[in-house]
């Protein structure tokens, strides 16, 4: 099990709980079930699949947390940059 399957036990518990807040928005965990859903669609559709690693330049919002769980649920690898990186060193990891 892992944590995308411990979030989607807990948005079946309580869904209309507060499961993030963020600077520009609150969401429950059922409005972040459903958006991880389409995610994890629209990621499949792009051709992610399980053992994947996907590169993630999101800041810190509640879409990082919808794009990290939603590689997770599928199985893939979320390999994080932070913001402050150059286009250099990002150019030299890829």
């Amino acid at each position: 099990m892992n944590i995308a399957e411990l979030f989607f036990e807990a948005a079946e518990k309580y869904p209309h709980h507060v499961a993030i807040v963020d600077k520009k928005r609150t969401i429950s965990y059922a409005g972040l079930q459903q958006e991880i859903k389409e995610t994890v669609a629209y990621f499949k559709q792009k051709g992610i699949a399980a053992g994947d690693r996907v590169l993630v330049f999101v800041p810190m919002s509640i879409d990082l947390y919808r794009v990290v769980l939603s590689l997770f649920f599928m199985g893939a690898t979320a390999v994080f940059l932070d913001e402050w990186v150059s286009k250099k060193t990002i150019g030299t990891l890829l």
